[in-house]
């Protein structure tokens, strides 16, 4: 009798188990991103996010919570667009975060996969993890992530530390960019009206006027890799990596009529890169054909260009963006005329699509 029941005794056990979800299953290339759909997770908790992140959470809207380390890794674009969908109040960063979690209501998956194609896709980074489903482990697992999201409020504790860090994280991208240390295979132009600026300084709004001019041994040692270039005064902060929106100005102070502005990347200034005598811009950045650029904040049509061109004329603007009332550009001043000028072309391009 012993030797009949022992392995029915046994199936029934493991009939059970499986029952209360105590069966943890080993998941390999494609069943990640299987096991994370079953799981339809709220809670999110991995070191990296990719570009393409909608593919494997196409439902991110009903998302509570997700915890991702804002280094190297992740994609600083990727994470600005999942903040504007489930909001910053949903996003946190954890600078040290190794863990990779996806914690649904009755499922879990955790193991090595983070939100990226390498990771998820079954054909990139070779991946291991676990779905589980037992009562006791998904109560663990929420313990462990409020507590991952605990430490990361105190480390970004508001909308404005996480978006100067995700600043941080653009320029070191660009640099790695320009000099072929990440290669970006689908260069996705952002819309306008999808754009919206992490900070003043996020990128730079110039002027300019055609000028003839003297430039230093060194920047005319590397003449041939120009594409273009902007001056500064010689108090002017000039960060690299970083883009600044360049347009012509009149002598009247108006934008060109014909001149549409433009965008240009800065991979290097030179202190002193223009020498003329009395010229009161004598810093010089460069954007250089040799090396790379990633993706400007957003594309410059037609109808972005008009509105540009409306809303630097507002006195509000003018004052930090064309500054008749100061003898020498300051950049600095200007910084305050950028988030204004964005919230005045949407205004503009927003009437424009209601008279059509």
């Amino acid at each position: 009798m012993a030797a009949y029941y022992h392995p029915l005794g046994a199936r029934r056990s493991a009939a059970i188990s499986r029952k209360r979800g105590v069966v943890v299953k080993i998941l390999v290339e494609n069943q990640i991103q299987k096991a994370i759909s079953r799981c339809k997770p709220s809670k999110i908790a991995v070191a990296y996010i990719g570009a393409d992140w909608k593919e494997f959470i196409p439902d991110a809207v009903s998302l509570n919570a997700v915890i991702v380390s804002p280094t190297f890794g992740s994609n600083p674009w990727a994470i600005t667009d999942l903040a504007k969908l489930i909001g910053w109040d949903r996003i946190f960063f954890l600078d040290e975060l190794h863990a990779k979690t996806y914690v649904g209501k009755e499922s879990a998956v955790i193991g090595s996969a983070n939100l990226t194609r390498n990771g998820l896709s079954g054909e990139g980074l070779v991946e291991l993890c676990v779905e589980v489903n037992a009562d006791e482990s998904l109560r663990k697992l929420n313990e462990a992530f409020d507590e991952m999201k605990k430490r990361a409020q105190k480390q970004y504790p508001t909308t404005e530390s996480k978006k100067t860090r995700l600043k941080e994280l653009e320029k070191i991208w660009g640099a790695a960019i320009s000099n072929r240390i990440i290669t970006i295979k689908y260069r996705n132009a952002r819309s306008f009206s999808d754009f919206e600026p992490l900070g003043e300084d996020h990128f730079y709004v110039l002027w300019y006027q055609p000028v003839d001019c003297k430039y230093s041994d060194d920047v005319k040692a590397i003449q041939s890799l120009i594409v273009d270039d902007i001056h500064f005064a010689s108090k002017d902060k000039v960060e690299t990596n970083k883009w600044a929106l360049v347009w012509r100005i009149t002598n009247s102070s108006k934008p060109h009529r014909s001149a549409r502005p433009y965008w240009l990347y800065i991979h290097e200034v030179f202190e002193n890169g223009v020498i003329d005598k009395g010229y009161e811009y004598p810093k010089c950045a460069i954007q250089r054909k040799d090396l790379k650029v990633p993706s400007p904040p957003f594309e410059i049509t037609s109808d972005v260009a008009e509105a540009f061109k409306k809303a630097i004329q507002e006195e509000e603007i003018a004052k930090y963006l064309i500054q008749d009332h100061l003898d020498v550009f300051s950049l600095a001043y200007s910084l305050n005329g950028m988030p204004l000028l964005i919230e005045k072309m949407k205004e503009y391009m927003a009437k424009q699509i209601k008279c059509s």
